[in-house]
């Protein structure tokens, strides 16, 4: 049986697109809003639970009030390529800091997102 969790969340944050020639390359903020799909068995369960909903509230609070050009090398984007903090990276690094997680669905604004899913 394959089990899905689902967490619904959403953080405010500023960023700077350097390079950008519109709006994007100032600093700007936005109320992000997004989904974090993880996946499992029955078997992988662990007292009831696939993925403690809690354990994706701390990764995503690391985003919430912060310039996130400053966070995402701390969160483990080694490459410079990655500290770029496009919607696209954001959610490639939530993908990569969660057990279990299969897909990211992360809204910049209510018009434009992004989903990223493991191949």
């Amino acid at each position: 049986m394959k089990i899905t969790v689902i967490k619904e969340f959403s953080f405010d944050a500023a960023h700077i697109l350097e390079g950008d020639q519109g709006g994007c390359g100032r600093m700007h903020g936005h109320t992000w809003k997004g989904e974090i799909h993880c996946q499992g068995s029955e078997n992988e369960l662990e007292h009831g639970i696939l993925v403690d909903f809690r354990k994706i509230k701390e990764q995503v609070k690391k985003l919430d009030h912060c310039f996130l050009n400053d966070v995402l090398a701390a969160m483990g984007c080694e490459e410079p390529v990655y500290r770029r903090p496009t919607a696209e990276h954001l959610a490639m690094l939530l993908l990569k800091a969660i057990p279990r997680c299969v897909k990211v669905i992360l809204y910049e604004s209510p018009e434009n997102r992004v989903e990223v899913t493991h191949v």
